[in-house]
Parts: C-alpha cells; structure tokens; sequence
C-alpha cells in the first residue's frame, strides 16, 4: 500500500451564498520517499490539498490514509498529534520565532519528539552552522527558509510539506533552497510533497501531479530528474 492514499476527497468552503468548490473528488496515492510537486495556478486547490494532507482543515468528503493512519477519520486531538508526530510544514514567509536563534527555532521543533536530530547537526546539514546563535532579522531569506527547512525535518516526520517554499525568493536563493530540500529528501528517505505554480520546479521532481479546478488533471513520472542547479525560471 502507498504511504499516502486520498480517495475521491472534497473540500467545499461558503463564502456568502457562494459555495467554493476548493477541492473535489480528488485522489492520488504518494510512495514513500518520494519528492512529488504538485502543480497548479491559483486557485487549483493545490494549498488546499496541502492542508487536507497536513491535518490543518478536514475534509468534507472522501478519505487521507497516511501511514496506515485515516487522517479523516481523527479528532482533534488526534489530529494534534498526528502534526506532531508525522509532519513537518514548510512555508512561503518561513514563520520563524524572532526572538529566538537558529539553533532554538529549531530545537522547539525536535523537542515535540522523543526521536529527533540534533538541532546543530541539521544547521550544518543546511549549510548554516556558522549561523547558529544569530536570530531571524539577521539572515537573508534564504537563511531563513533553511532554518524553516532545518525545523521541518527536526523531528524526523514521515512526511515534509512544502507550500511554495521558494515563492518569497529569488531564483538564485530559491534553487540553493531546492537544492537543500532534494539532498535531505535522498538524505533521510523521508516524503516530500512540494505544491508550487513554478513549473521549473516540476524538473526537479521523481513525479508531478497537476491539478486544476480542485482535481488531478495529470500524472507524470519523471525518469530523469534535473538537479536542482539546472534549473532556470
């Protein structure tokens, strides 16, 4: 059984009298340590997705099994739990703490499980142990979203969730930190699950899942995926 099944899931939000349509009847089965890229613009339901499988909204319908878990099924402290326990988040504005170091935004993280990496080891892992003792406002952004990188895999989750990691950054920045994330990916052995509109980065991917209008428009294997630094968008 794939490490991620969703099964003809939907996510419906009312806004007035309008009924948005986010995501619908939508499935698609993810391997473990994978680096999978969902593709899509605006409004294709893929940020939606993305908390769906993160356990931060419920879906209306359908089912998320993650590891023999059913996600749809949990309540919230279940669903607690399970963020603490299987995922880590990536986001576009980092979502560091200001007033604590490198090292301590990454430590918050690990000390939420018993089996965790070091936070410096990560640090250096991402190419930031020179950096360890400086706070956020004193990086650049692609510091920064290595921190954020460092604190997702802290501890060790299943599952990495990316929401446009590289959309805050410049190309230059953006493929240093994809750089990063695949080295970790192939590293750890863990699933990364990268949403993005940025079909550059599809290149990168070992699969990319487009969607459109809140369902799967298109699957494709990538047999020969590009390294991070032959990128260009």
């Amino acid at each position: 059984m794939s490490q991620i099944s969703i099964k003809d899931v939907s996510k419906r939000y009312r806004v007035g009298n309008t009924v948005v349509r986010a995501v619908e009847h939508l499935s698609m089965e993810i391997e473990r340590g994978e680096f999978v890229v969902i593709l899509g613009p605006s409004g294709s339901g893929k940020t939606t997705l993305l908390n769906l499988l993160g356990g931060l909204e419920c879906a209306d319908e359908g089912s998320i099994c993650v590891d023999d878990e059913w996600v749809n099924q949990m309540d919230e402290n279940a669903l607690t739990l399970y963020r603490r326990r299987k995922v880590g988040f990536i986001f576009q504005f980092f979502n560091l703490l200001p007033t604590l170091t490198t090292r301590e935004n990454v430590a918050l993280t690990a000390e939420m499980s018993a089996d965790s990496y070091d936070p410096a080891v990560l640090l250096e892992q991402v190419k930031l142990g020179d950096r360890m003792d400086h706070y956020p406002g004193q990086l650049s952004g692609g510091q920064q979203q290595r921190v954020a990188i460092a604190r997702a895999l802290a501890k060790k989750p299943a599952l990495v969730l990316a929401d446009e990691p590289t959309g805050s950054l410049d190309i230059e920045t953006g493929i240093e930190v994809l750089d990063v994330m695949r080295s970790l990916n192939r590293e750890t052995g863990q699933t990364f699950v990268v949403v993005t509109h940025n079909a550059a980065i599809a290149q990168m991917a070992d699969r990319v899942i487009r969607i459109g209008n809140g369902t799967v428009q298109r699957v494709d294997m990538n047999p020969s995926p590009l390294n991070p630094r032959e990128l260009s968008w």
